[in-house]
């Protein structure tokens, strides 16, 4: 686990590599940290997924062809 804090009003990130399971029933994996940002995908509960990165309330996990995706983090359970 490696976190980077930067003050200045700038954003919090932590970096891992962790799994977590889709909880929610149906769940938006979207393009960026934010419920403005298109979803690319619904995934259904019970999914397990890699979690790559957080920043605040978002998870970015690995999608396929070398892209990202974003869930909310209540929408998971780490493990």
């Amino acid at each position: 686990l490696s976190s980077v804090a930067l003050w200045g009003g700038r954003r919090y990130a932590e970096s891992w590599n962790r799994a977590a399971i889709v909880a929610s029933r149906e769940t938006p994996f979207r393009l960026g940290p934010s419920e403005r940002e298109d979803a690319i995908a619904v995934i259904k509960a019970g999914r397990k997924v890699r979690v790559i990165e957080a920043k605040g309330e978002w998870l970015r996990v690995p999608w396929p062809g070398g892209l990202s995706a974003f869930v909310r983090r209540q929408d998971v359970v780490e493990f």
